[in-house]
């Protein structure tokens, strides 16, 4: 018998596992910049009891040669390299629960278009023009509150690479 986890395990799984390939892509894509790094391996939970370390310790990609991680953000949107090409007026960052119970802060978040596979950042410094909001995950069937950051502070994935080459020779 499974357990009974609150959601639907196999939806879950599902999706994570879509969204492993996208955070796969960027690390390929920081690496193919010379960005050493790599996505973590997805792992999941063995029972209830068992997801509370994936609470706060969770990192999409890490780096090898400098401390760090990057959040990865798959979507079912189109959207292209500039902040403009985003559909709406603001983005998902991640959920309010999910955010707070980080230890390390993540040096970015990267949203990645699961459809063109352009990706555009999302800086934390940011965080104060951060609004939250309460919606309905139409895939989970859950309500969530969610961070949302305006449109305007998406940041071209560029400049993310610019400024990881630079800490990156500032760790070498």
């Amino acid at each position: 018998m499974q357990p009974q986890w609150g959601y639907d395990d196999n939806l879950f799984r599902k999706e994570a596992q879509i969204g492993q390939t996208f955070t796969e892509a960027v690390a390929n894509y920081l690496n193919y910049h010379q960005i050493k790094c790599r996505a973590t391996e997805l792992e999941f939970a063995k029972d209830i009891q068992d997801r509370e370390r994936f609470k706060t310790g969770e990192q999409d990609i890490v780096f090898e040669r400098m401390p760090g991680c990057l959040e990865v953000k798959s979507r079912r949107l189109s959207f292209f390299e500039t902040s403009d090409s985003y559909p709406y007026d603001t983005a998902f960052v991640d959920t309010v629960s999910g955010w707070e119970a980080k230890k390390e802060t993540p040096i970015a978040v990267v949203l990645i278009s699961q459809i063109t596979r352009n990706m555009l950042v999302i800086s934390p410094s940011s965080k104060p023009n951060w609004t939250e909001m309460n919606s309905f995950d139409r895939v989970r069937r859950i309500n969530e509150t969610w961070y949302q950051c305006p449109r305007a502070n998406l940041l071209h994935i560029d400049l993310l690479v610019e400024y990881l080459t630079r800490r990156q020779a500032h760790y070498a």
